[in-house]
Order: C-alpha cells, then sequence, then structure tokens
C-alpha cells in the first residue's frame, strides 16, 4: 500500500488531528513544519522540520527533523518507506540530520531504519521506581534549589560532573547545552527543578527533576568525588522531592552500558521498562 504524505497547512490535517495531537504539539509550539504520513486514513508517523535547540544534538541553528513514529506494527515495507520519505523531507528541506528513537522491541522497525541510512547513535534503558519507600538522604550533603541567575555556573557543572558517560548522546547535548538561546533556557528553567549538592562549600554534584512528568532528568557526582555514595545520596533526595510533589512513580533512562548507574537505581527500586534505540541520519 502506498503511503500518502500530507503537510500541515492541509485541511485533511483536521480530520486526524486528535490522532497526531501528542505528536504535533511541540511542531506547533515552535512554528516547525511537519508533515503527515498515511496509509488511507490511518496516521503511519510524523515527520518534523525545526532548527536546533530541539534534541541539542548539533550547534545551535543546525537544521534538523525528527521521526515520529505513530504505528510501529505496520508492514516492513511501509517501515522502508516511511524511513526513506524522511530521509527525503530532511534533504528538500535542508536538515543535516534526522532523528528517532524506537523501542529495542519492534527489530523490524529498527532494521528498516537502518537499511534506509540511519545509524545507531545511542542505546538506552528507560526505567521505572514506584514510590512506596521512605526516601531519606543522610545530612552528609546539602542541597540548594538553583537560581534562575545562577544558571551558567549551574551548566558548567552539568558538563563537569555528568562526564564519563558512555552515552554519546548525552555527551553531545553537554557540548551544546551551553549555547541555547536566553529563550529557551528560560523555559527549561521553568519546567525542571535544578538543584546543586555541596559537601561542606564545594559543590559535588547536580540533579534535575521535571516534577510534572516524575523524571530525574540528570544526575551526575564530581569525577573525584565517585564512590562515596553521594550519587545515592542524591538520588533519595529527588525521589523523596518527587514523592513530596504528589508522584506515584519515578523515571529515568540510562545507557545500557553504564553498568553502575543501572545498579545504583536497581537497588532503589527502579526497573528496566524499555529499551530505545537512538537512530539519526546524517546529510
Amino acid at each position: 500500500m502506498t503511503l500518502r504524505i500530507i503537510s500541515q497547512n492541509e485541511p485533511e490535517i483536521q480530520s486526524i488531528r486528535e490522532k497526531i495531537s501528542k505528536y504535533i504539539g511541540q511542531a506547533e509550539a515552535q512554528g516547525m513544519k511537519y508533515w503527515v504520513l498515511l496509509e488511507d486514513l490511518n496516521p503511519i508517523s510524523v515527520v518534523t522540520v525545526g532548527k536546533e535547540p530541539v534534541r541539542l544534538i548539533a550547534p545551535i541553528g543546525t537544521s534538523l527533523s525528527l521521526i515520529r513514529v505513530i504505528d510501529i506494527q505496520v508492514s516492513k515495507e511501509t517501515l522502508r518507506a516511511v524511513a526513506t520519505h524522511a530521509i527525503r523531507l530532511s534533504k528538500e528541506n535542508g536538515a543535516e540530520y534526522s532523528y528517532t528513537g524506537l523501542s529495542a522491541r519492534y527489530e523490524d522497525a529498527v532494521f528498516q531504519f537502518k537499511e534506509a541510512g540511519f545509524k545507531e547513535l545511542g542505546d538506552t534503558y528507560e526505567m521505572e521506581c514506584p514510590l512506596d519507600a521512605v526516601y531519606e538522604p543522610s545530612d552528609a550533603l546539602r542541597f540548594e534549589r538553583v537560581q534562575r541567575s545562577d544558571l551558567n555556573r549551574y551548566l558548567q557543572y552539568m558538563k563537569e560532573f555528568m562526564s564519563g558517560s558512555p552515552d554519546i548522546v548525552l555527551s553531545m547535548i553537554l557540548d551544546n547545552i551551553r549555547e541555547m538561546p536566553d529563550e529557551f533556557l528560560d523555559l527549561w528553567y521553568r519546567l525542571e527543578h535544578l538543584f546543586l549538592a555541596y559537601k561542606g562549600e564545594s559543590a559535588v554534584g547536580i540533579l534535575d527533576i521535571n516534577v510534572k512528568e516524575g523524571r530525574i532528568s540528570n544526575i551526575g557526582v564530581a569525577p573525584e568525588k565517585r564512590g562515596k555514595g553521594y550519587g545515592r545520596q542524591i538520588m533519595l533526595f529527588g525521589l523523596g522531592l518527587l514523592k513530596d510533589e504528589g508522584c506515584s512513580e519515578a523515571n529515568l533512562r540510562v545507557h545500557v552500558d553504564n553498568e553502575a548507574a543501572i545498579h545504583l537505581y536497581e537497588t532503589l527500586g527502579f526497573s528496566v521498562t524499555d529499551r530505545i534505540k537512538h537512530l539519526i541520519w546524517w546529510r
């Protein structure tokens, strides 16, 4: 069956808006162009084109495209066509790269995207934890909420304290995040709760949580302070805060090769819920 492609400006978009609403929210909020790929009236995928900062995989201002697969359980031929059309739309609209994240459960989808020209950039676990315990960090660390005026210093600590991860995507993000325009930093600051962890007067760790999503977005410990249990104390503080804010569970993402972090999270009650293959096509 042949895929049809309709742009955001075509009247037919209105008839499928309810089905695609959660896949186009970011595009419409940021004024990005998008197309919907359909089989008959069934939306299969949304391709969005814009500029960084979106994924922060490339320097600010880099043109990019994002692929959201809505219906993953379609034929191999359809999946290959989605990837091929996404690359074509990326080229026609000047995108330097195209990104998608696919569950490793869907091996056919991952294979078809790779066959079309995508490469694997990252491999991460999604983990979740029910917040049904008491989370009480020791008094070894002191936590301070980061103020907007101190955000640049926090970003410096973030790059240093999260270094050494096997996650290539994370390394790219850390390289580019300090160049984000003020309006995007303002938005990020409004969405996230950012903390510095202190031992005495020295900053030894960072924590970034999203209360609305119940997510531990980022955690890091100064390289010279690792192995002292500070990561566990920071996690206990973050989980306790999420629970106090009314979250019933916490979630996070971690690279599959980050064995130390995975072990820590498992001892706190986290378990793997999915494995995500991060795929990218570079011009």
